[in-house]
C-alpha cells in the first residue's frame, strides 16, 4: 500500500526539498558530532530544529537524565495544541530495548515506554527517535509493541538507483510533519489515521484475492501435477484410492506452504535474493 497506493494521495505532491537539504545539511557528519555522546547534543542540535522546521514547537517534557518513563518532547502546533509527543535517545541508541552504552537512560526500554505512553492518552500516535531511524507508534496498531512505521533518515537521505533524490524522504517528511498528527476538518481522526485504515483495507481486499487465487487456481494444478507424476512414473492408469487422494492432498498443502515461506521470505530479504549464486540456483 505505502509503495503503490500512497502515491496516488495528493500529499504525495507536495514538494519537500526545502526539508531535504535542511536535514542533508544538518545530519552531516552525524556520526563524528554525536555518536558516543549523551543525548543533550543531539537534542539541541539535532532535534529540536528538525522540530522546529518541520513545523512543531516542541516542549520539553523530562530532562535527559531521569528515572521518568514520559516523552522527552510534547510536539504541539501553532496553537497550543498537543500533536504528538517524541521518546528520543542518544545517537543510532538501540530501540529495541535497554542499552547499556546509553548514558542517559540504559535501562529504559523505548517499546514499553511508548506503549505506557499510548495507553495513558498521551497522544494517538508518539515518535521514537535515535536520530537515525524514526519510528512511529499508533495507538490502533494490533500490537502497539512492536508493530511500528520505520524509516532509517540516513538511508533515506541517501538513497540511489532508480528513485529522484526526494523519493525516499517523502516516506519520513509526510509521515513526521504536523499535518499528519492534526485531527481532520470532519473530526474522523488525522492523515496517519487514514492511511493506516486504508493500509488494512487493502491487506484484506489483496488476501481475499491471493486466498481465492491459490485455492481456486494454484492449488488444484499443483494437485494435477501429483496426479500427473502418479500416472507418469509410478505408470498407475486407474483412479486413485481415498488413502492415493489424501496423500495427493497432504502434499500439494506441503508444496504450498513451502512456497508461500520462501516467497516470504524473499519479499522480506531474509534471504539473499541479490546475490549472483542463489539467482543462479
Amino acid at each position: 500500500f505505502l509503495r503503490d497506493r500512497l502515491r496516488e494521495d495528493l500529499v504525495w505532491r507536495d514538494n519537500p526539498s526545502e526539508m531535504f537539504a535542511f536535514v542533508r545539511d544538518l545530519l552531516r557528519g552525524a556520526q563524528q558530532r554525536w555518536g558516543g555522546k549523551d543525548k543533550d547534543p543531539i537534542r539541541k542540535e539535532l532535534l529540536e530544529p528538525l522540530f522546529k522546521k518541520l513545523g512543531f514547537k516542541p516542549v520539553v517534557n523530562r530532562p535527559s537524565k531521569t528515572d521518568q518513563t514520559q516523552p522527552d518532547y510534547l510536539l504541539k502546533s501553532g496553537d497550543g495544541a498537543t500533536l504528538t509527543a517524541a521518546f528520543v535517545y542518544a545517537w543510532d541508541r538501540w530501540l529495541d530495548g535497554p542499552d547499556l552504552n546509553d548514558r542517559d537512560t540504559p535501562e529504559e526500554n523505548p517499546g514499553a515506554c511508548v506503549v505506557t505512553a499510548l495507553d495513558e492518552g498521551i497522544a494517538d500516535w508518539i515518535i521514537v527517535t535515535n536520530g537515525r531511524l524514526w519510528r512511529l507508534y499508533g495507538r490502533q496498531a494490533h500490537a502497539r509493541a512492536t508493530n511500528f512505521y520505520e524509516v532509517d533518515l540516513v538511508e533515506a537521505l541517501t538513497a540511489s538507483g532508480d528513485t529522484d533524490p526526494n523519493e525516499a524522504f517523502r516516506y519520513w517528511w509526510l509521515f513526521q510533519r504536523p499535518a499528519a498528527f492534526a485531527t481532520k476538518a470532519d473530526g474522523q481522526g488525522c492523515w496517519l489515521d487514514s492511511i493506516l485504515t486504508s493500509s488494512r483495507e487493502y491487506a484484506k481486499r489483496l488476501g481475499d484475492r491471493l486466498k481465492e487465487r491459490i485455492f481456486l487456481t494454484i492449488f488444484p494444478h499443483l494437485a494435477e501435477g501429483f496426479l500427473h507424476d502418479r500416472k507418469q512414473r509410478l505408470g498407475k492408469t486407474t483412479n486413485p484410492t481415498n488413502e492415493e487422494l489424501t496423500d495427493t492432498f497432504e502434499a500439494t498443502l506441503t508444496l504450498l506452504y513451502r512456497l508461500l515461506f520462501l516467497l516470504y521470505a524473499e519479499s522480506r530479504d531474509l534471504l539473499p535474493i541479490r546475490e549472483a549464486a542463489y539467482q543462479a540456483a
